[in-house]
């Protein structure tokens, strides 16, 4: 069996002075809340919009300084090809610095026959320490170039661990100085 419910006596309207009064009051609220939050309001959308700024820029000076990275490397291989020469050459100068190198340390060693069989693989070879020194400094380059990129790699925002003022950084430079890339 269904019941019926009684219908509720019908309420009367609200009266006209209440809703104004009321409507009043919230208005004289919405305002004095946009008045106060107003300047905090402004300041976070000002915020906001830097920020979105920063991160933009931060990626595209990621991005440059990832591309100025890339071209740093491919000057060393350039610069690195440039002066490669034919093997029998290159064992010949390194045979030679080795020998005047060990010599000049006061290390024991067979260091004239090495000196003879150097010169005996390429006549014209000759130890230019100068030459020596720059073909060291570029191999001790390219490990702490990799080294960097390496935790460049490993971080979440790679232009901060490149932007890092530190021993490997400083050392970077005086190599790039050594080796005559800089």
């Amino acid at each position: 069996m269904f019941f019926r419910k009684k219908p509720e006596a019908p309420k009367p309207p609200p009266d006209c002075a209440d809703c104004e009064n009321q409507l009043a009051f919230l208005k004289q609220q919405n305002a004095r809340l946009a008045k106060d939050c107003g300047p905090a309001l402004k300041e976070n959308a000002r915020l906001r919009y830097q920020l979105a700024q920063c991160q933009r820029d931060r990626r595209v000076l990621e991005m440059q300084v990832s591309g100025a990275r890339a071209e740093l490397q491919a000057a060393m291989n350039l610069l690195a090809r440039a002066q490669a020469r034919p093997p029998e050459e290159r064992l010949a100068a390194a045979a030679l610095a080795l020998a005047e190198l060990g010599e000049r340390l006061g290390l024991a060693g067979p260091w004239s026959a090495l000196r003879s069989e150097a010169r005996a693989l390429d006549p014209g070879a000759a130890f230019a320490p100068e030459d020596w020194l720059r073909q060291e400094a570029l191999g001790v380059l390219a490990l702490a170039e990799r080294s960097l990129t390496e935790r460049a790699r490993a971080e979440a925002h790679p232009a901060a661990a490149l932007a890092e003022e530190g021993p490997l950084a400083r050392l970077l430079d005086a190599l790039r100085r050594l080796a005559g890339v800089a």
